[in-house]
């Protein structure tokens, strides 16, 4: 049952990760980790996370202010 639970608030921590990163258009990495504040635990969830982002064609940048925009190179 917990890992139910634990599986549950993960796809949580995405869909909520994906509904910011439409409305802004893109997600930091400081967002990121603030839906996963323990991602080195778990690195499969945040490899999920970033394959997620990637294929709903949010980009990930590397700042935290828009104006400064950099998306993630491949």
């Amino acid at each position: 049952m917990d890992d139910q639970n634990n599986t549950s608030m993960h796809f949580s921590a995405i869909a909520a990760l994906v509904k910011l990163g439409r409305e802004k258009s893109f997600v930091t990495f400081n967002d990121i980790l603030r839906f996963f504040p323990e991602a080195e635990k778990d690195l499969e969830q945040l490899d999920t996370a970033f394959a997620t982002l990637h294929d709903m064609g949010i980009p990930c940048v590397d700042c935290t202010n828009p104006g400064e925009e950099q998306t993630e190179k491949d």
